[in-house]
């Protein structure tokens, strides 16, 4: 079975999903708050690796961002390039990677 976006198991639960974001104004022609999540997790996967990087955005708690994770914020409305920086400072990543 195919899982669309967000885990939603099937095309209706996912259109569902993009109407009730579009309706808000997060998600706008393939972007999140104006970054777009597939390159959030692109630079993600670069800096800690695919394994590290999934776990390091739904466990690590980012204290600038009010005690969430990165999913939980970014879910929150935070955009991912807040979160992206959030998570470089906490981790000492060099700035002209961020």
């Amino acid at each position: 079975m195919l899982v669309g976006i967000r885990g939603c198991r099937n095309q209706r639960a996912s259109q569902r999903w993009r109407s009730r974001q579009r309706r808000t104004g997060r998600l706008v022609l393939g972007r999140f708050m104006g970054v777009r999540l597939t390159q959030f997790h692109e630079l993600i996967a670069a800096q800690f690796g695919a394994v590290r990087g999934a776990s390091v955005v739904v466990d690590h708690v980012l204290t600038q961002l009010g005690g969430r994770t990165a999913t939980q914020a970014i879910e929150d409305g935070v955009d991912p390039r807040d979160v992206w920086w959030a998570l470089c400072a906490d981790f000492d990543v060099p700035r002209d990677q961020w």
